[in-house]
């Protein structure tokens, strides 16, 4: 693929939001123009070639946060006699059978100092238990499940570092 880059002209802006427009354009032998990726996240470098989906880093984060999706669903208190609970059966309209709260976000709920230290030491607890070799969870999804519930909880509380991120967006290579 030959890729030429050229500067152009730029266009009057008819929306209400911002087109950040470098003013150059790289044009592929088929013709199509497209604007420069220097600088910015290339998000399809985080999926290594050649792992199966399944055992994809990802796919595993994924899968761990369903399952605590499910987990910290919760439902109302059964009203069934115990006859009924005992056989594992709810009548109609038993709250049992209603979701109260559901867990997809619980980990976003997160917006104090205590909650932003049980999970950096989730993270590290699991890190090390992943870099020893323990194979009764999934801990590298641990791990990067608890980091970004960790940095996202920084965020929510002010404590995110904004100076390193916006020096990564600057220069990339940082």
């Amino acid at each position: 693929m030959t890729v030429t880059a050229f500067d152009t002209t730029p266009y009057e802006n008819t929306t209400p939001y911002e087109t950040k427009d470098p003013g150059r354009r790289d044009q592929y032998a088929s013709g199509m123009l497209s604007q420069p990726a220097t600088g910015r996240p290339r998000f399809d470098l985080i999926v290594p070639e050649n792992v199966p989906y399944d055992e994809q880093l990802l796919t595993c984060c994924a899968a761990l946060m369903t399952s605590g999706a499910e987990k910290y669903t919760r439902y109302g208190e059964c009203t069934c006699s115990e006859g009924e609970k005992d056989a594992g059966q709810h009548l109609p309209g038993c709250p049992a059978l209603t979701i109260s709260t559901r867990g997809e976000r619980n980990w976003e709920k997160a917006d104090s100092q205590a909650e932003l230290d049980r999970m950096k030491a989730s993270a590290f607890r699991h890190f090390m238990q992943w870099l020893t070799g323990e194979t009764d969870e999934d801990h590298a999804a641990a791990v990067v499940f608890n980091l970004l519930a960790a940095e996202s909880t920084a965020y929510a509380i002010g404590q995110r570092r904004t100076a390193v991120g916006n020096d990564r967006a600057q220069d990339p290579a940082r």
